[in-house]
């Protein structure tokens, strides 16, 4: 009777045990919990800069604390921030970062599937953000909000015994492209394009000639393209509705150097969706625009003289059904090819 009764007291310790160990490593495996979420859609760099109130460069000090509600899925966690510099809007030097996500309990945490970029601390970031309205009991007022990734662009490599300006290329570049966003400055990527093209130096000069309708924009989020270039730039999805010269089936097509205010300067004209052009581009593999997401295979646009707007194209129409000025127009060009 001892005997089986020391089995099991034996057999109950070991089970226990297990079970501690078990426990033991449960604490230390990190559990991750993705929620769904849906940020806004911006189609450019421009809208997206025109929705924050406050964009600046800071590093991020420590890790302050974490809440949590009751009535939300999500806990908060709050950053303590040094401010280096602002390009928009102004504050103080010393801030507090909400970030939506963080630790719910040990080791589970839980974050918005489009911002699972975690703030690491001593790293240094462009942020992009607007400041909390107080009007929430669950949002600590007066804190800058950060709900995704595109809030964020670490600038690696920060050298913080030099100033802003004298950071290395891609900092410098990240950088200076917000500030002529926020200024509403033009600027042009280096080209052997010259100001102006006869008609016939249009038609020789480019190797596709076509009519394209535009169909979407694509902007990128800067966590995903920050580096490479100071020159606000915009990716259009568009129809080909008829090849003059050359052969294109919709394929990408950036503007660089986008004028998104004023049609009336030398920076590209930012299309409308649906719009109706005759474009004339060739593919960055022989215009060679260094941009970090314009590829090889891409065409690229340059001069606002690469797109002649087709007022009134009718889309469910041939080209050669469009009223008498479109028809002027792609006769006098279509004659110069032959």
């Amino acid at each position: 009777m001892k005997k089986r009764k020391k089995i099991v007291i034996s057999l109950v310790v070991c089970f226990g045990v297990v079970i501690l160990i078990a426990l033991s490593v449960a604490l230390f495996i990190e559990k991750v919990h993705m929620l769904m979420d849906e940020p806004p859609i911006y189609n450019t760099e421009a809208e997206f800069v025109e929705s924050k109130d406050f964009i600046f460069v800071a590093k991020v000090k420590e890790e302050a604390r974490t809440k949590y509600n009751k009535d939300s899925s999500i806990p908060l966690t709050y950053y303590d921030i040094e401010v280096i510099e602002y390009l928009k809007g102004q504050g103080d030097k010393n801030e507090v970062l909400c970030f939506y996500g963080g630790r719910n309990y040990l080791n589970t945490y839980t974050y918005y599937e489009n911002n699972n970029i975690i703030p690491e601390k001593n790293n240094i970031y462009l942020f992009f953000t607007k400041r909390s309205s107080g009007n929430s009991e669950y949002v600590e007022s007066n804190t800058f909000v950060i709900t995704n990734n595109a809030q964020k662009i670490e600038l690696k490599d920060y050298n913080e015994s030099k100033s802003l300006s004298e950071q290395n290329e891609n900092i410098n570049l990240t950088v200076q492209r917000f500030k002529n966003i926020i200024s509403k400055e033009v600027k042009k990527f280096p080209s052997n394009l010259p100001s102006k093209l006869t008609d016939e130096e249009l038609v020789a000069r480019f190797d596709n000639v076509f009519i394209a309708q535009v169909t979407q924009y694509f902007y990128s989020y800067p966590v995903q393209c920050g580096e490479g270039s100071d020159i606000p730039s915009v990716c259009v999805e568009f129809h080909t509705l008829q090849n003059i010269k050359g052969s294109t089936q919709g394929e990408k097509l950036w503007l660089c150097g986008v004028d998104y205010w004023n049609e009336e300067t030398d920076g590209i004209y930012f299309p409308k969706q649906n719009e109706v052009f005759l474009v004339f581009a060739n593919k960055n593999e022989k215009e060679n625009i260094n941009h970090p997401q314009v590829e090889s295979s891409n065409y690229v646009v340059l001069m606002n003289y690469q797109m002649i707007k087709l007022k009134d194209y009718d889309s469910s129409k041939d080209y050669k059904n469009q009223k008498e000025a479109i028809l002027a127009i792609l006769n006098k060009y279509e004659n110069l090819m032959k």
